[in-house]
C-alpha cells in the first residue's frame, strides 16, 4: 500500500492572512523593552502594533508636511508674521 503524496499546498496552511500581499517584509532592530510592551498587550500582534504606530507617526507627517505648505503659502500672500505676535501665540500653546 502506497501512502497519498502531500503537497505543498494541502499540507501546510498560509501563516498570513491575504493582507500580507500588500505587505513587505522588513527586519527591524528593536529595544528589548519596547518589544517586551507591545508584546504584553498582544503578543500575537507585534507587526500589526508595529505598522499601527508606524502609519500614525507617516500620517503625522504628512499632516504637519501639509500645514507647513499652507503657511508657505499664507506668507506669500501676506507676508512673514509678526515675530512678537507669533512669541505670544506659542507662549500661549504651552
Amino acid at each position: 500500500m502506497t501512502t497519498p503524496a502531500l503537497t505543498l499546498t494541502s499540507a501546510v496552511k498560509p501563516e498570513y492572512d491575504s493582507s500580507m500581499i500588500t505587505k513587505t517584509r522588513k527586519t527591524l532592530t528593536l529595544d528589548v523593552d519596547v518589544v517586551e510592551a507591545f508584546s504584553a498587550s498582544d503578543p500575537d500582534n507585534l507587526s500589526g502594533a508595529i505598522n499601527a504606530v508606524l502609519r500614525e507617526e507617516h500620517e503625522r507627517r504628512v499632516h504637519r508636511a501639509s500645514l507647513h505648505k499652507l503657511a508657505e503659502h499664507l506668507a506669500e500672500i501676506y507676508g512673514e508674521p509678526d515675530p512678537d505676535v507669533v512669541a505670544e501665540t506659542m507662549e500661549l500653546l504651552s
